[in-house]
């Protein structure tokens, strides 16, 4: 047993995004039919926002299905300003300093997703089209996510910089895309010229899910480290 000026505080998987779909380089949708919603698919928690962006980008509507949430939409303020109210360490997540990835994609291959209880982080490069329905956390840096056809990720969604939604498919958990705005000099200059996310046609759900978001994040949760306290080490039997 030691005696040091630290001790250690148990991090629960629990994480409670700021909208079912969060972005900073705002949201353009076409579609007629479908949800975005910030209330909780697995009931145990407080409706979030359903849509939270910058304004400018903002959110442009063409189609007749509208977020519902609270507020269904949360839109204003800068690119900077949202940035600070996510706390996402985005750098870190892509050099795997704040997140250690269980597949790394060029290099790695896409899961089979045979067990329900796999709930892996996968970190992929580049422009990505969801090869297949699956779960866990999803990473993609660098370039934008394409999902189509009728596939559905449960869990965690993080986009570097936009993802476009064409057919019936799904997300319940959250989403946050135009995260690469974090590394740009000028984060309002470069999220205004990406431009918006396309939500296309098609009944499609993008749906806050506390449950699947504690899924995803279950294997994250440890000891953090804190100072001006006290830590025992205990023996193994």
């Amino acid at each position: 047993r030691r005696t040091v000026a630290q001790m250690a505080k148990w991090q629960t998987s629990l994480v409670i995004p700021n909208a079912g779909w969060t972005s900073l380089t705002g949201l353009y949708e076409a579609g007629t039919a479908g949800t975005i919603s910030g209330v909780d698919y697995c009931n145990g928690m407080p409706s979030v926002a359903g849509i939270s962006v910058p304004d400018p980008p903002g959110y442009t509507q063409d189609g007749s299905f509208d977020p519902t949430g609270d507020p269904p939409l949360e839109e204003g303020g800068t690119v900077a300003e949202l940035i600070e109210e996510l706390g996402i360490d985005w750098e870190g997540i892509i050099n795997h300093t704040a997140i250690t990835p269980d597949i790394v994609i060029p290099g790695g291959t896409w899961p089979l997703f045979a067990s329900s209880d796999y709930w892996p982080i996968i970190h992929v490069t580049g422009d990505f089209a969801l090869p297949g329905s699956g779960q866990g956390i999803l990473i993609v840096s660098g370039g934008s996510l394409s999902i189509s056809g009728g596939r559905t990720w449960n869990g965690i969604v993080l986009v570097g910089r936009n993802l476009t939604s064409n057919g019936n498919n799904t997300v319940y958990g959250m989403v946050v895309t135009g995260l690469d705005a974090m590394l740009a000099d000028d984060p309002q200059a470069w999220a205004q010229a990406l431009g918006q996310n396309s939500v296309g046609n098609g009944n499609k759900i993008y749906q806050y899910d506390s449950c699947s978001i504690a899924s995803a994040t279950e294997s994250l949760a440890g000891f953090e480290v804190l100072d001006n306290a006290w830590m025992d080490n205990w023996p193994v039997e």
